[in-house]
């Protein structure tokens, strides 16, 4: 199954460093998708310094999973977030700039801190596009053919 979320952005006034809610929580987050999200996170705001001079130094971020599907693992939230990220900092901050995804997209592959995609193996792209497609399938109507 295809997975939405949403982001709320918010100033931290209380703490000294970012803080990251994740909705619903499990009682271990992976290693890995924490450090994606921090990655994604930096990569946004160092895009918004280039365009917006005085964001704040912390925020709190929450990131809401609309549906749980499975634990998520691994690196592969990175493209997907870090564009979340960067079209909710320009709505927060007001900018000029503006991000809007629209329609059926799905992203795949993580990030490293340069912003280069890391690679995905065969088999990976193959499963995803095969959820992609399956997803696809349940939402449209099945046609008749002519």
């Amino acid at each position: 199954m295809l997975e939405t979320f949403t982001i709320k952005i918010e100033k931290n006034k209380s703490s000294k460093e970012n803080n990251f809610i994740i909705i619903p929580s499990s009682e271990q987050v992976e290693k890995r998708l924490i450090e994606q999200i921090n990655i994604s996170w930096q990569l946004a705001i160092n895009y918004l310094q280039k365009h917006f001079n005085n964001p704040y130094k912390h925020h709190t971020v929450i990131i809401n999973f609309n549906k749980i599907y499975v634990q998520y693992e691994g690196y592969s939230l990175g493209m997907t977030i870090t564009l979340v990220f960067l079209q909710e900092l320009f709505r927060f901050y007001n900018t000029p700039l503006t991000l809007n995804v629209k329609g059926n997209v799905t992203f795949s592959g993580g990030l490293d801190f340069e912003g280069s995609i890391k690679p995905l193996s065969k088999e990976i792209i193959e499963k995803k596009v095969e959820t992609v497609f399956f997803q696809i399938s349940i939402i449209l109507p099945c046609q008749k053919m002519i």
